[in-house]
Protein backbone atom coordinates (compact mmCIF):
# COMPACT_ATOMS: atom_id res chain seq x y z
CA UNK A 1 0.00 0.00 0.00
CA UNK A 2 2.81 2.44 0.87
CA UNK A 3 4.37 1.84 -2.54
CA UNK A 4 1.17 2.80 -4.37
CA UNK A 5 0.81 5.91 -2.19
CA UNK A 6 4.39 6.88 -3.06
CA UNK A 7 3.60 6.45 -6.77
CA UNK A 8 0.40 8.48 -6.47
CA UNK A 9 2.24 11.19 -4.53
CA UNK A 10 5.00 11.24 -7.17
CA UNK A 11 2.47 11.54 -10.02
CA UNK A 12 0.59 14.33 -8.27
CA UNK A 13 3.82 16.22 -7.66
CA UNK A 14 4.87 15.76 -11.28
CA UNK A 15 1.53 17.28 -12.33
CA UNK A 16 2.02 20.20 -9.95
CA UNK A 17 5.58 20.67 -11.11
CA UNK A 18 4.45 20.59 -14.72
CA UNK A 19 1.99 23.38 -13.92
CA UNK A 20 4.74 25.36 -12.15
CA UNK A 21 7.02 24.79 -15.15
CA UNK A 22 4.33 26.15 -17.47
CA UNK A 23 3.87 29.18 -15.23
CA UNK A 24 7.62 29.83 -15.06
CA UNK A 25 8.08 29.53 -18.79
CA UNK A 26 4.75 31.28 -19.53
CA UNK A 27 3.76 28.35 -21.71
CA UNK A 28 0.15 27.72 -22.55
CA UNK A 29 -0.82 24.17 -21.60
CA UNK A 30 -2.14 23.68 -25.13
CA UNK A 31 1.32 24.41 -26.48
CA UNK A 32 3.04 21.80 -24.30
CA UNK A 33 3.70 18.62 -26.27
CA UNK A 34 3.00 15.32 -24.56
CA UNK A 35 6.18 14.34 -22.81
CA UNK A 36 7.34 11.12 -21.31
CA UNK A 37 7.97 11.08 -17.58
CA UNK A 38 11.70 11.00 -18.35
CA UNK A 39 11.45 14.12 -20.53
CA UNK A 40 9.40 15.85 -17.82
CA UNK A 41 12.10 14.97 -15.28
CA UNK A 42 14.82 16.43 -17.52
CA UNK A 43 12.81 19.62 -18.11
CA UNK A 44 12.10 19.91 -14.40
CA UNK A 45 15.78 19.53 -13.56
CA UNK A 46 16.82 22.12 -16.13
CA UNK A 47 14.16 24.52 -14.86
CA UNK A 48 15.32 24.12 -11.26
CA UNK A 49 18.94 24.70 -12.24
CA UNK A 50 17.87 27.77 -14.22
CA UNK A 51 16.08 29.13 -11.14
CA UNK A 52 19.23 28.54 -9.08
CA UNK A 53 21.34 30.34 -11.69
CA UNK A 54 18.92 33.28 -11.70
CA UNK A 55 19.16 33.40 -7.93
CA UNK A 56 22.99 33.23 -8.24
CA UNK A 57 23.23 30.33 -5.80
CA UNK A 58 26.52 28.56 -5.16
CA UNK A 59 26.65 25.01 -6.61
CA UNK A 60 27.15 23.47 -3.14
CA UNK A 61 23.97 25.22 -1.96
CA UNK A 62 22.13 24.00 -5.07
CA UNK A 63 23.09 20.45 -4.16
CA UNK A 64 21.83 20.96 -0.61
CA UNK A 65 18.53 22.51 -1.77
CA UNK A 66 17.94 19.56 -4.09
CA UNK A 67 18.52 17.18 -1.18
CA UNK A 68 21.34 15.38 -2.96
CA UNK A 69 23.92 13.52 -0.87
CA UNK A 70 26.51 15.79 0.77
CA UNK A 71 29.34 14.10 -1.15
CA UNK A 72 27.78 15.05 -4.52
CA UNK A 73 30.32 16.96 -6.57
CA UNK A 74 29.29 20.31 -8.09
CA UNK A 75 30.22 18.97 -11.55
CA UNK A 76 27.17 16.68 -11.29
CA UNK A 77 25.00 19.77 -11.83
CA UNK A 78 26.49 20.09 -15.33
CA UNK A 79 25.61 16.46 -16.00
CA UNK A 80 22.05 17.14 -14.88
CA UNK A 81 21.90 20.14 -17.24
CA UNK A 82 23.04 17.84 -20.04
CA UNK A 83 20.14 15.45 -19.41
CA UNK A 84 21.46 12.97 -16.88
CA UNK A 85 18.70 11.63 -14.63
CA UNK A 86 18.41 13.27 -11.24
CA UNK A 87 17.03 11.10 -8.43
CA UNK A 88 13.31 10.67 -9.01
CA UNK A 89 11.89 10.24 -5.54
CA UNK A 90 9.16 11.91 -3.48
CA UNK A 91 11.68 13.92 -1.42
CA UNK A 92 13.27 15.43 -4.54
CA UNK A 93 9.86 16.19 -6.04
CA UNK A 94 8.71 17.84 -2.82
CA UNK A 95 11.81 20.06 -2.78
CA UNK A 96 11.33 20.85 -6.47
CA UNK A 97 7.72 21.82 -5.80
CA UNK A 98 8.73 24.23 -3.04
CA UNK A 99 11.58 25.76 -5.04
CA UNK A 100 9.42 26.37 -8.11
CA UNK A 101 6.54 27.65 -5.98
CA UNK A 102 8.89 30.05 -4.17
CA UNK A 103 10.22 31.24 -7.53
CA UNK A 104 6.68 31.87 -8.79
CA UNK A 105 5.72 33.70 -5.59
CA UNK A 106 8.82 35.90 -5.64
CA UNK A 107 8.24 36.70 -9.32
CA UNK A 108 4.71 37.75 -8.37
CA UNK A 109 6.08 40.11 -5.72
CA UNK A 110 8.34 41.79 -8.27
CA UNK A 111 6.47 41.43 -11.58
CA UNK A 112 8.32 44.29 -13.28
CA UNK A 113 11.76 43.77 -11.76
CA UNK A 114 13.29 40.34 -12.35
CA UNK A 115 16.57 41.50 -10.83
CA UNK A 116 14.91 42.35 -7.51
CA UNK A 117 13.04 39.04 -7.59
CA UNK A 118 16.27 37.14 -8.12
CA UNK A 119 18.11 38.98 -5.34
CA UNK A 120 15.30 38.59 -2.81
CA UNK A 121 16.21 34.97 -2.07
CA UNK A 122 19.81 35.81 -1.17
CA UNK A 123 19.26 39.15 0.57
CA UNK A 124 19.64 39.21 4.35
CA UNK A 125 16.68 40.64 6.21
CA UNK A 126 15.69 41.71 9.70
CA UNK A 127 12.54 39.64 9.13
CA UNK A 128 14.71 36.52 9.14
CA UNK A 129 17.02 37.47 12.02
CA UNK A 130 19.58 38.94 9.59
CA UNK A 131 19.52 35.78 7.48
CA UNK A 132 18.40 35.43 3.89
CA UNK A 133 15.51 33.25 2.74
CA UNK A 134 18.20 31.03 1.20
CA UNK A 135 19.85 30.67 4.63
CA UNK A 136 16.50 29.62 6.12
CA UNK A 137 16.02 27.01 3.39
CA UNK A 138 19.56 25.66 3.79
CA UNK A 139 19.42 25.52 7.59
CA UNK A 140 15.93 24.03 7.89
CA UNK A 141 15.61 22.06 4.63
CA UNK A 142 12.09 21.25 3.48
CA UNK A 143 10.56 22.87 6.57
CA UNK A 144 12.47 26.08 5.78
CA UNK A 145 11.22 26.00 2.19
CA UNK A 146 7.66 25.53 3.40
CA UNK A 147 8.09 28.41 5.88
CA UNK A 148 9.38 30.78 3.17
CA UNK A 149 6.61 29.76 0.78
CA UNK A 150 3.95 30.26 3.45
CA UNK A 151 5.28 33.75 4.18
CA UNK A 152 5.30 34.62 0.49
CA UNK A 153 1.72 33.39 0.19
CA UNK A 154 0.62 35.55 3.14
CA UNK A 155 0.23 32.60 5.47
CA UNK A 156 1.72 32.03 8.89
CA UNK A 157 4.18 29.22 9.43
CA UNK A 158 1.32 26.70 9.87
CA UNK A 159 -0.26 27.52 6.54
CA UNK A 160 -3.11 29.63 7.96
CA UNK A 161 -3.96 32.76 5.97
CA UNK A 162 -3.09 35.96 7.80
CA UNK A 163 -5.87 38.57 7.92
Amino acid sequence: MAHSIDNLYRLLLLDLLSLNYKLLTHTNSNQMPDQSEHEQQIDLTKTLLSVFNNWNIDPRDQIALLGLPEDTKPRMLNRFRAGMDIPNNPQFLQRAHYILSISNAVDSLFPHNATAANYWVTTHSESFAKKSPLDIMLIHGVEGMEYILNLLNGEDEWGEKNP
